[in-house]
Order: structure tokens, then sequence, then C-alpha cells
């Protein structure tokens, strides 16, 4: 069983804990004893010790794949607890294999006194990221539904917790972020955590749960936290099955993500409405997008290489869009221009894929816009040139 227990804040320097002490009889991959997420002290009253609702996300899905229960020693939302044991449980059991069904067990059930007021979301600056900031603040005027803040979240994206590069890294991107959002007139409430030490190599089958736990930890002060989706409707519906065993986000946040909700508090998959190519071109013309996109995933990148894979699909869309010149200040240009004509190949070879999502559908999308791409036979010469070129460079 594993057991959580001891909830509490703590401050420790600038920053302010929201800590649970956890144990097990079963053996971990992890040896830590306490599990925790904090804020900047002068955010610390929206951090909530009432009830352990933050500490049953990853929890539920440790204890899944220690095949051993949950026990809770304090209260939870009745809500949540309800969907988490009926639901959503068997969302995660068709997602990975080798799980096992478990009993979450508190001493009761309890809502935070507090109804939280504030909406928000995440501020990587990717498309998915800029796309939710953009429809849910620019566009969207009804105060009731309209972000009031930003947040980071260092729980794994940023690197591994036993390197020490992950929190300095963290910090750049916070330090880079925070003039968008000076800009943008919304605050940038930075989030650490140690929710990346447990279960590490499971990665992104893993990572949306701290980002959930890092979410309702402040429950008290949030009433809505929008978390941008990488995959549309359709995209979920026709690749979300090929996501088994690999990506959460693109398998079940869209289909579990409506049930992990309290009374005081909901988490919503935004952009799902849109395809990859549409979130791009939505933006391409807002000017804190053309200053602050930032798509790389070049290890512990900071700003964009573009010639990596996110990068250079984010251009190809970009291209077919004719907002290319628009984002000069973010891209190397000419760096992405040296290889566009073999990744439009890839694309055109690609077109048919059922495994391959946002080449079909940056191939749709540059026929939509009626721009020209290689002929199926002039990408299939330029790709076997390339493997030939490739083989006598490695002989």
């Amino acid at each position: 069983m594993i057991e959580i227990q001891n909830l509490r804040l703590e401050q420790e320097g600038e920053w302010t804990r929201l800590i649970a002490d956890i144990s097990s009889d079963v053996k971990r991959e992890d040896s830590e004893t306490t599990m925790w997420v904090a804020v900047k002290n002068e955010h610390k009253d929206m951090l909530s010790a009432e009830n352990y609702n933050a500490f049953m996300f990853l929890p539920l899905y440790m204890s899944m794949y220690y095949q051993t229960d949950l026990r809770i020693h304090g209260y939870v939302s009745k809500m949540l607890w309800r969907n988490l044991q009926k639901y959503v449980q068997s969302i995660i059991l068709d997602f990975k294999d080798g799980l096992k069904r478990i009993k979450i067990v508190p001493d009761g059930f309890r809502e935070v006194s507090r109804q939280g007021t504030v909406n928000g979301t995440g501020v990587s600056c990717g498309i998915d990221s800029l796309q939710t900031i953009y429809d849910n603040y620019v566009v969207e005027q009804d105060p009731e539904y309209r972000l009031g803040a930003l947040f980071m979240f260092n729980c794994g994206w940023h690197g591994k917790i036993s390197d020490p590069n992950t929190f300095k890294t963290f910090l750049e991107r916070c330090e880079k972020n925070r003039k968008a959002c000076d800009e943008m007139g919304l605050p940038l409430i930075e989030v650490d955590s140690n929710l990346h030490a447990f279960l590490p190599k499971l990665s992104d089958q893993i990572s949306y749960f701290k980002l959930y736990t890092c979410a309702f930890a402040m429950e008290g002060a949030l009433r809505r936290y929008y978390i941008s989706s990488s995959y549309s409707y359709r995209d979920s519906i026709e690749y979300g099955a090929q996501s088994r065993n690999r990506d959460w986000s693109e398998f079940g946040d869209a289909t579990a993500l409506p049930l992990m909700h309290s009374e005081r508090m909901e988490l919503v998959s935004d952009g799902c409405q849109y395809t990859r190519t549409q979130k791009t071109e939505r933006i391409a013309d807002w000017s804190i997008a053309q200053k602050y996109l930032n798509v790389c995933c070049r290890k512990n990148a900071i700003d964009n290489c573009s010639v990596c894979q996110k990068c250079v699909r984010t251009l190809l869309a970009l291209e077919a869009a004719g907002k290319l010149e628009q984002f000069a200040d973010v891209f190397d240009l000419d760096a992405y221009k040296k290889i566009s004509y073999n990744q439009k190949c890839v694309v055109v070879h690609r077109r048919n894929s059922k495994e391959d999502g946002f080449r079909r559908d940056i191939y749709r999308f540059f026929r939509k816009k009626g721009v020209a791409l290689p002929t199926p036979a002039e990408a299939e010469l330029c790709l076997a040139k390339n493997k030939i070129i490739g083989v006598f460079k490695k002989s």
C-alpha cells in the first residue's frame, strides 16, 4: 500500500511548499519520503492544505503501476474521488499495459473552504500554449472564463531532478517567458516540485499526472486550469490508440480531463477544437507569438534551433500560411530554408501515413492554401538520394 499523510505548508527560503509524507510497503523506483509542490512566498496563499486532492493524481498512477492500494490519511473531494475511482482508472488501464485497478481509501470527504476565482494556464510559449492564451485571454472577454494568471511548472519538462542544470533551465525559461507575460499584463507564477523524482523512466506516460498535481495544489485560488492539448479531437480518435504505452496526453487527456474536477475546481482540455496547423495560423498575426514563440525540442534549449522536428513542422505551417517572414526574430530562417525542401519531401512521402498525424495535417494545410509541394515522384527521388548519401557518409 502507498500511504499519503501529514499534509502541511512549510516555508524554505523564498519558497513555500505544500508537502505530504509518502511511504509504502512495496519497493519503489524512488527513495523519496515526501511529495511536494512549491510557489514563491508572495503566492503562498494560493496553496491549500485543507484536503489531499492534489495528492491523488500522481499517487493514483503510482499505485496502479506498483499494483497496490492508495491510502490517504485525510480528506478529499467526494466528486473527484468518485471519478478517479470509478471512471478515470478505466481510461488509464486502457492506456498502459501492466497496471492494476486499485482502491483509493481516504479518511473522508471535504472540500476546500475557499472558492477560487482565478483561471490559469501554462506558458511554455509553444504553439499549443500560445493558442490557449490567445483564445482565453485575447479573444475571451467573459471574466468567468478569461485567464487571470500564467504558470510555469518544474515537474519534469525541464530535465531530470538529479541534474543540477534542470532547475537552472527552469529559471532561465521562466525569465524568458516572463517578458511575454509582462507584455500581456498577466502575472507569471513559478511552481517548483519534486514530482519528477517519481517513476522517472515513464516520461510522457506520467508527465501530465504531475501537471494535474501542480494545478490542484492551488485549488484554493484556482477556479479553472486550462491544459493545452497537442491533439485535435479528430487526431485523438484517429491516432490516440497508437499512443498507448507512450503518451498519455495524446491518448487520454481529452477523455479523462472532464472527469478530473472537484466541486471547487476543474481542469479543461483546451485546443482539441483545432488541428496544429489551425492553431499556428490562428496566432500567426499576434505580436506576442511573433516575438516569443518557442517550440524547440532540443534538450535544455532556450531558443529555437529552427531545424529540429518541432521547429520544422511549425515553420512549414507558417510557410504554407504565408507568415514565415513575420517570425524572423524567433527562428533562423536561413537555416530552415536549407532543409525545407527535404522536409517537404518527407511530408509528401508520409502524407497517407496512419502513424503521422502532424505531417498529414501539414500536407492538407499546404493543399488548402494552394501552396506547391514536391510531387510524389520528386519526393521519392529526393529521399532515395539522401539515403544513398547517408550510406556513403557512414562508410
